[in-house]
């Protein structure tokens, strides 16, 4: 997609190394969080001088490896985030910013909707190069008051965005649709920049794959399902939990087994879920597992399974992809712009449930001859579309000429 030429007049900075502050709200640990942290570092390998300023949450913080903790992590209170817009904090702001040089500001927002008023002003009163990188359509299908005010608030707030920042970047064209749904305008100077992962270290590996069966005693011959991702409503591990319970053993001795690695407020209900089904000495949960060891756990899966209610693009199934683990994923928004060819996965249409089990089961039927072929094919795209330097060098190019 083309980028229109920034318009805005911005200010002029006589410091060879552009200070670039990048604003955080996490409400959890998943592919936004992981997509800012590879910008982080491509920025910081371009020569910029990067902050992470972190609204709430202490994710970052808690997540950073001693490899990356030359991005320092500044952590500030949740109200700094929010809708208000007030002289006091505005001022707070300006002053943050200017504390750390800032020349050029990012905002990685997971969610459509999300809006400081506050930092758009102070981005203007100090004429940043202002990016905003868009991750999650938003979905507010609820009745509550509360939430639907904040929509109101939110879509209020959107004339002093468009007019503070200096370009859109938005990890698919799902998004984009998305973001021009909610803003009911022409967006200027947007465009579409896939995310990449690091596919170097994202590979099968039948050391861990061995290593993560013995260590929840899993049998070497059962199929294995799994899914990577927050345990929360939106990604609905639950459904994923029903299809699982409808499969059979008849190609393994073994009865199947499930991986769910994640944490998140829904692990509880999960569990019940799971006796409730009769499948609970069969469904490991694993918790949050660090990017170092994720292959691993790909590896040990046979089939990765991505039921969300919507995806921005869906970091997990290309990373499962990658570890040439066979993939099954409903067409939730971002998936499709993955799944784009029979032979990389299978992409079943939203909700239909019988397709999904239909899909885990050829998986699960499939000669190990033509699962090789269709691994190794998947991968292959994924290493072509999705190198995350190469991404990263498209995203830090347009934050720097914002």
């Amino acid at each position: 997609m083309s980028v229109a030429p920034n318009q805005t007049k911005k200010r002029v900075f006589l410091s060879q190394n552009p200070a670039t502050v990048i604003i955080a709200m996490p409400s959890g640990w998943g592919g936004t969080e992981v997509n800012t942290l590879l910008l982080a570092e491509r920025l910081l390998d371009r020569g910029h001088e990067v902050t992470l300023m972190e609204v709430g949450g202490g994710f970052y913080a808690n997540r950073m490896t001693a490899a990356r903790r030359k991005i320092p992590v500044i952590p500030l209170p949740t109200n700094l985030g929010t809708l208000s817009l007030g002289i006091p904090r505005v001022q707070q702001w300006v002053k943050l910013l200017r504390q750390y040089r800032a020349t050029h500001l990012v905002l990685a927002k997971s969610w459509v909707h999300t809006r400081i008023p506050a930092l758009d002003v102070a981005a203007l009163w100090l004429r940043l190069r202002y990016s905003c990188v868009e991750h999650h359509p938003a979905h507010f299908r609820t009745e509550r008051w509360s939430e639907l005010a904040m929509i109101h608030q939110a879509r209020s707030a959107q004339w002093l965005q468009r007019l503070a920042r200096s370009r859109v970047i938005c990890v698919s064209h799902t998004t984009l649709v998305a973001l021009r749904r909610f803003e009911r305008l022409p967006l200027q100077n947007a465009a579409v920049v896939y995310p990449g992962i690091p596919w170097e270290v994202l590979h099968r590996s039948e050391v861990g794959r061995r290593r993560v069966r013995e260590q929840y005693r899993i049998p070497a011959d059962a199929f294995v399902v799994g899914s990577i991702g927050r345990l929360e409503p939106i990604k609905r591990h639950d459904e994923a939990f029903r299809i699982f319970a409808s499969l059979g053993s008849e190609t393994a001795p073994s009865e199947p087994h499930f991986l769910l690695v994640g944490s998140g407020g829904d692990e509880s209900s999960l569990r019940h879920l799971a006796q409730a089904l009769g499948i609970a000495n069969r469904v490991h949960f694993c918790g949050f597992v660090p990017d170092e060891s994720r292959a691993d756990y790909y590896s040990a899966m046979d089939c990765f399974l991505m039921v969300s209610k919507a995806e921005g693009l869906g970091m997990t199934l290309i990373e499962a992809m990658a570890c040439e683990c066979p993939v099954v994923a409903t067409n939730s928004g971002g998936p499709s712009e993955v799944l784009i060819r029979e032979d990389l996965g299978w992409l079943v249409p939203q909700d239909d449930w019988g397709r999904v089990r239909a899909a885990v089961e050829a998986a699960q039927a499939m000669p190990s001859a033509h699962r090789q072929r269709r691994v190794e094919a998947a991968r292959e795209f994924v290493v072509s579309r999705f190198d995350s330097n190469t991404q990263n060098d498209i995203l830090a190019t347009l934050i720097e000429q914002a």
